[in-house]
């Protein structure tokens, strides 16, 4: 449960987290009143079922506290990792080892860590607060489990109820907006540095309203609390050469740096139509159609947390969201369009006037004036993009608010009308095209030619408008980056084509970026939990597959599920997903059959099945050869390696003009070859 709730928005993560520390204090403190000792509160031994409900499980070493008997020299009751002090040293206990035990529990949640990683339990030393991996986090939830944590149990809650008094008591933690974990793990990065001595100087940079602001004072909160010193230009540079330990410097977008200190840039950006919808399900979990009020959301706020909370805020009554037909216009709307003088209005006006993406010509068609511009400040400003030769707005609630301060919308449109009448219609044979060529040329191991084909496709698409395709694109584009290795950008571009399926009812699109996140999961983090989480993301697809006509995807659909039951140990369901794919392999495309065959040898190959491994090896290889996909004889060949003990086939071939970062994560690829098993 915990590494799924750290993939919703952080405070979201905190409420969570305060109503599961109440549920547990609540049981600890009615189990106290009966003089019993769980003696083993750990989060394994924390269940929540369907309905979110908080149980507390395991009660076979509970211990009577009438019973006056000490625990036997060296014997230890418990689990060492979550266990109070007084336990491990096999002293007599109190239910203050119970409340020991929350705090290591709700720690874990927090940080995803022990609370002891690293430091020895015979030792005084206390673990470091949570908010050293998360600097986000709200004071008073760390200061209650750092007080849980206290070595010394008198320094600890009196009992189980002020526990559950103390965390109903925290503040509300902001708007629970997704996609800002990337972002408080690199401002954790620059915080451990600081206080390893280093001095930096920190940028936040990316576009007007995607929390700048918030991320420069998350910054500052975590250096105060760890007190780390903070410099600003303002301070002087002999003020920050003259620390002897490590400094944070804040510099704005456009600040000077001093000469030999260095810069780190934390980019900021607007959250993917997946991260809406986790944004808007945090903060109104009885929506309707949450996907399609998602999607509208990312359409009127273009991802802007700047214009997404705000709606989110005004439009949420009882848990549910509504977005009405009709709207005023919301104050932070009005912030991007200050000071913008009469051209810049008016082309942006005309741009609103035709209804999608414009070129330049186009624009000066309607308004008589030079657009590119007219349109270089509200582009600084946020408000409109240039995307392959077309200026789009970047909200939907930005054009409203440029046909609002039209003077003659009537005599606009019109105008942009007639001048849409004498264009061709907007082909989509390229964009088509492209797509085709995406998944081919990376089976043929031309990864970065692929990767540039579905990132062009991706932006297209996006500047057309076209969300049908849009969806299409990211799906290729996850694709892509999977057969790189780049898995955690798959995975958000996978799960933006999701949103975008679920919200245009793509139903043969949601199978395949749902098979793809199923991937991505197995290779990010191989092991029976991925293992695990794969199956769970694919059986809604398994069962399904019964009640509607097969399509191409059945086959990727079943052979994953076979790799992932493969790495789970579960030969029957194994052997089960494998005879539903070999019923499909002969009338299945060449690459897909092959992708299939390849899974299916990593299913059998983690089940130790290797005879039967390494004749599936027999056939991917003998297809990959005949049909030119270099990248699939790769895969093919370090499986071989690993099953053999040979050396793996080298990344050479597949690692032409790759980026560093694309690079690294090929080579980190050629470690893993299928859940536990590995060169």
């Amino acid at each position: 449960y915990a590494p799924k709730l750290h993939q919703r928005p952080p405070a979201e993560r905190y409420a969570r987290c305060r109503t599961i520390g109440q549920a547990l204090a609540e049981a600890l403190g009615a189990l106290h009143e009966h003089n019993l000792i769980h003696r083993d509160v750990k989060p394994s031994n924390v269940l929540i079922d369907s309905r979110n409900r908080v149980v507390l499980a395991d009660f076979g070493v509970v211990k009577d506290q009438e019973d006056g008997e000490r625990t036997s020299i060296g014997q230890m009751i418990g689990t060492r990792a979550y266990a109070a002090p007084e336990q491990i040293r096999c002293e007599r206990i109190d239910p203050r080892a119970d409340l020991f035990g929350l705090g290591a529990t709700l720690y874990y949640t927090l940080t995803l860590r022990r609370p002891f990683e690293g430091i020895s339990r015979e030792s005084d030393e206390p673990p470091p607060p949570p908010s050293r991996y998360d600097p986000n986090l709200p004071s008073e939830l760390e200061a209650v489990v750092m007080r849980l944590l206290s070595l010394d149990p008198r320094r600890r809650y009196a009992d189980a109820r002020e526990v559950a008094r103390a965390l109903s008591l925290g503040e509300p933690s902001g708007m629970p907006l997704a996609g800002r974990q990337h972002l408080l793990e690199q401002v954790r990065d620059c915080l451990d540095r600081a206080q390893r001595g280093e001095t930096l100087l920190v940028r936040p940079v990316g576009p007007p309203g995607t929390s700048r602001d918030w991320l420069a004072d998350t910054l500052l909160h975590g250096a105060r609390r760890r007190g780390i010193p903070i410099w600003r230009p303002g301070d002087g540079e002999v003020a920050l050469r003259g620390f002897r330990y490590g400094v944070i410097g804040l510099l704005s977008p456009d600040a000077d740096a001093p000469d030999g200190i260095p810069v780190v840039e934390l980019e900021t950006a607007a959250l993917g139509i997946a991260d809406v919808r986790r944004s808007l399900v945090a903060t109104a979990p009885l929506t309707n159609n949450p996907a399609a009020a998602a999607e509208a959301l990312h359409r009127m706020t273009g991802g802007l947390p700047a214009l997404l909370i705000p709606l989110l805020s005004q439009y949420t009554e009882g848990s549910r969201f509504t977005l009405p037909e009709e709207m005023s216009e919301p104050a932070a709307v009005s912030d991007f369009f200050d000071d913008l003088d009469i051209d810049e209005l008016d082309t942006l006006a005309a741009l609103a006037a035709f209804g999608r993406p414009a070129e330049a010509d186009l624009l000066e068609s309607v308004t008589m004036i030079p657009a590119d511009t007219a349109l270089e400040a509200p582009m600084r400003k946020g408000i409109v993009q240039l995307i392959h030769g077309r200026w789009r707005f970047v909200a939907e609630l930005f054009a409203h608010a440029a046909m609002a301060r039209a003077p003659d919308p009537e005599g606009l449109e019109a105008r942009a009308e007639a001048a849409l009448e004498s264009l061709e219609p907007i082909e989509r044979t390229d964009l088509e095209t492209i797509l085709g060529h995406v998944s081919e040329r990376s089976a043929a191991g031309a990864l970065a030619e692929a990767l540039g084909q579905a990132r062009s496709a991706v932006e297209r698409a996006v500047g057309r408008g076209d969300r049908a395709m849009e969806c299409r694109a990211r799906s290729a584009l996850g694709q892509a980056l999977l057969d790189v290795g780049l898995v955690d950008e798959a995975a958000r571009s996978l799960a933006d084509a999701t949103a975008l399926a679920k919200a245009s009812g793509l139903e043969a699109e949601r199978r395949l970026s749902h098979v793809l996140r199923a991937r991505a999961t197995l290779e990010g983090r191989p092991g029976r939990r991925s293992a695990a989480a794969a199956i769970d993301r694919l059986l809604p697809l398994v069962t399904g597959a019964g009640s509607r006509l097969p399509d191409r995807y059945d086959v990727l659909i079943f052979s994953t599920w076979a790799r992932a039951a493969g790495v789970l140990g579960d030969r029957r369901a194994f052997e089960r997903a494998q005879a539903r794919a070999e019923e499909r392999l002969a009338d299945t495309p060449p690459q897909e059959r092959l992708r299939a065959t390849l899974a299916l040898a990593q299913g059998a190959a983690a089940l130790g099945q290797r005879a039967q491994a390494l004749s599936r090896l027999a056939a991917l290889e003998a297809g990959a050869s005949a049909a030119g996909y270099a990248l699939l004889s790769w895969e093919g060949g370090r499986l071989r390696a690993a099953l053999e003990g040979g050396e793996p086939p080298p990344t050479s071939p597949l690692a032409y003009g790759l980026e560093p970062q694309a690079l690294s994560a090929l080579k980190r690829r050629a470690v893993f070859v299928s859940g536990r098993l590995q060169t």
